[in-house]
């Protein structure tokens, strides 16, 4: 934005929560594999919302700022049209992997001791913190909707 202003550059800033999609890196692939492996998942307290965005939404998205002039200068959150939860993700994805998965409920400060423990508190926060993204600004401004819902992205991503 520093370098636009005082010119004629517009500019426009997608700000997407993790994103999911068949060749995602890091946190999703990781999830991914552990889905796969059928290992039990002590993760059934982990209900907060949480925004996610699949790659063909975000794909749509980017199209829709670079097609619509009231984009112009805009900060969006993008996310896909539906909240979920860590545990609720880690059931879908296992429904689109065919899998079977259990998630037990176990004491979010046990857990929190053990991730302290591991040194991976970060992965904590990521797995238990809300991340409930407002879409409202780029839906009203560009009339913009995610095209395909979790469960489709989900199924394309595992495929």
């Amino acid at each position: 934005m520093a370098a636009a202003r005082g010119s004629a550059l517009q500019w426009v800033i997608l700000r997407p929560p993790l994103v999911y999609g068949a060749r995602a890196q890091g946190n999703f692939r990781r999830l991914v594999g552990l889905v796969r492996t059928g290992l039990l998942l002590p993760l059934g307290a982990a209900t907060a919302p949480k925004t996610f965005i699949g790659v063909d939404n975000l794909a749509d998205a980017v199209v829709r700022c670079l097609e619509h002039a009231n984009a112009a200068n805009q900060v969006f959150l993008v996310g896909d049209a539906e909240t979920t939860s860590t545990t609720d993700l880690i059931h879908r994805l296992a429904g689109a992997l065919g899998r079977r998965v259990r998630t037990p409920r176990v004491s979010p400060a046990l857990l929190r001791t053990a991730f302290r423990l591991a040194r991976r508190e970060r992965d904590f926060r990521r797995l238990f913190d809300p991340l409930e993204l407002d879409t409202s600004h780029i839906r009203a401004r560009l009339d913009w909707s995610p095209p395909v819902s979790l469960d489709e992205g989900l199924r394309r991503a595992v495929q």
